[in-house]
């Protein structure tokens, strides 16, 4: 259950200026289940070999997620095409879960913690050339961990966890018929802790994402 809002103002024919909020989205039926086996098997007879299994465990949960808030701006090149800026604010420490017994005041403690607001921008435009369109986009995803004190970034986790994501498409748009392609690809830093983080240190990851997607539609 959520709510999004949103306002486009056009001062002139070649600006625009937008602004949106989404409210924390709350999940009020979350719902973990769990069960695990065990098999025991001897080499030299069958008569002993056995398996037993663990009673189906279950947890009951509910979850918000954090507020939003995101400005815009648009610059519109007559009938060729338009270039676009983008500002999210969302604050991760905002995020909660909830359990009839306060199961999760610590987990929530930690959250506002160890989370913080990062920077998230994203550009893009798209050119028109006659019935074609054109598009690219990039977005920077900042690192969403802070270090305790006013929320302010050590350099351990200033990078740790930010996001880069570049795309380009190419569409179609006719009378009755329009399609699109696009190819998106991401970068994204992660630091793995495979034992209790005081114990070890972590694994250095960088993980990449390709995606392509398409859209077709008819017009009636």
């Amino acid at each position: 259950i959520n709510f999004k809002a949103g306002l486009i103002y056009r001062p002139f024919n070649w600006f625009r200026i937008g602004g949106a909020i989404h409210t924390p989205t709350y999940y009020g039926f979350m719902r973990d289940t769990w069960n695990s086996d065990i098999t025991s098997v001897f080499n030299d007879s069958t008569q002993w070999n056995s398996t037993e299994f663990s009673p189906l465990g279950e947890f009951r949960y509910q979850m918000a997620t954090p507020f939003r808030a995101i400005g815009s701006l648009a610059f519109v090149i007559g009938q060729y095409g338009l270039i676009s800026a983008e500002y999210e604010y969302v604050n991760y420490n905002q995020a909660r879960f909830y359990e009839s017994d306060n199961t999760f005041d610590g987990v929530n403690n930690e959250i506002e913690a160890k989370y913080t607001s990062p920077l998230n921008i994203r550009f893009g435009t798209e050119w028109r050339i006659q019935n074609f369109r054109i598009r690219g986009g990039f977005g920077y995803y900042g690192s969403p961990y802070c270090s305790g004190q006013n929320g302010e970034q050590n350099s351990t986790v200033k990078n740790l966890g930010e996001r880069y994501v570049i795309s380009g498409g190419l569409g179609y748009r006719g009378q009755y018929f329009f399609c699109d392609v696009a190819y998106t690809w991401s970068k994204m830093t992660e630091d793995y802790y495979f034992y209790d983080p005081s114990l070890v240190n972590p694994s250095h990851n960088i993980l990449y994402s390709h995606l392509i997607s398409t859209t077709f539609g008819v017009r009636f």
